[in-house]
């Protein structure tokens, strides 16, 4: 794909800013920058810049391009209602960039549904929310995600401009990269596993749904390919950034089992046996205050948008998890998951 886009000669040139505004997203900043670098594309990396003004002076590198990250990516709970979210540090960049003639692209957040009467997981007639649907979970339907995305703010029709007729707007969830670190989602699930056993509980993945409800993710390598690929084509508009098809937690862990080894395989064992045993609820009052929406997010926008560029097929998500994985090991990464005592837990020596 790399080819593709340094082809043209008039691409050559192009030159991107990354900005995000928080520590918590500097794995985006990272992988964005080594994708333009794959690319051939010149990239420069802005953090931190508050005011209106500082925003303003980042821009002074003269880029073609902006990627401006939000704040929330950096929350995997969406529990963002105590947290703030710096939209209007976004807006203040989508205004300069509109005004000075840089497309920009937004990466927010795409935890803004869950699963409900109308919109079902076994229910084949439903593909997902689309870019269109209005957020449903309570504790981010009223928030600064849904007025961002949504234009819910004071000036509604400015709002809306800036984000459909000016920026691509892409919507990460649960993103997953070859990387051991908490912007991982492997690497938040794994850790709440933990947690849970820990304090006595039973092998759970923190929420108090069902461990085998189907979640769109996010798998960033060939993702913000295709993103960096729409962006230097200026498109616009808002789009759901993430695999076609569902995985469940139980797919993700049997395919760390089969790929990175047998501490691996003794994690999902040892899940199997305590979900067995019958506990979906641990009944944690931490883990009612951090629990994470299921939702499954329409890809027909994305991957139709695509094909009208004659761009390869974003592959499933179960099959980017593995090739994720394996690029993983590849890289000699793994996860950091032992001490004496867990060692026990996942042999099944715990009570």
């Amino acid at each position: 794909m790399a080819s593709s886009l340094n082809n043209d000669t008039s691409m050559r040139s192009l030159r991107f800013l990354i900005w995000s505004g928080q520590e918590d997203t500097r794995w985006l900043n990272i992988y964005l920058r080594q994708t333009c670098s794959d690319l051939g594309f010149e990239a420069h990396w802005a953090e931190g810049e508050k005011t209106e003004s500082e925003i303003e002076d980042c821009l002074d590198v003269n880029p073609t391009h902006v990627f401006a990250i939000a704040d929330d990516l950096g929350d995997f709970t969406t529990n963002i209602n105590d947290k703030h979210v710096a939209y209007h540090e976004l807006l203040y960049m989508a205004k300069h960039c509109e005004r000075r003639g840089i497309h920009c692209t937004v990466f927010t957040c795409g935890n803004i549904y869950t699963y409900d009467d109308r919109h079902q997981s076994g229910d084949p007639r439903f593909t997902g929310f689309t870019e269109e649907d209005r957020p449903n979970y309570e504790r981010v339907a009223s928030n600064n995600t849904a007025d961002f995305v949504f234009g819910a703010v004071s000036d509604i029709s400015h709002t809306r401009k800036v984000l459909n007729d000016q920026c691509l707007v892409f919507r990460i969830r649960l993103p997953i990269f070859k990387e051991d670190c908490m912007g991982n989602y492997t690497t938040y699930m794994l850790r709440r596993c933990w947690f849970h056993v820990k304090h006595d509980m039973r092998l759970e993945f923190g929420d108090h749904r069902a461990p085998n409800v189907p979640n769109s993710y996010s798998v960033m390598h060939e993702l913000l390919h295709a993103a960096v690929f729409l962006a230097v084509r200026e498109v616009k508009g808002t789009f759901n950034l993430v695999n076609p098809g569902t995985m469940i937690r139980r797919d993700m862990l049997q395919i760390l089992a089969q790929e990175m080894g047998p501490l691996l395989l003794r994690l999902e064992l040892s899940f199997e046996r305590d979900k067995a045993e019958g506990s979906e609820e641990p009944g944690s009052e931490w883990n009612k205050q951090d629990y994470m929406p299921d939702c499954r997010l329409s890809t027909i926008k994305l991957t139709q948008t695509l094909r009208i560029w004659d761009y390869p097929e974003i592959p499933d998500v179960k099959e980017a998890y593995r090739a994720s994985i394996v690029r993983m090991k590849a890289a000699g990464n793994h996860f950091q998951l032992a001490d004496d005592r867990q060692e026990n837990i996942l042999r099944g020596e715990h009570t």
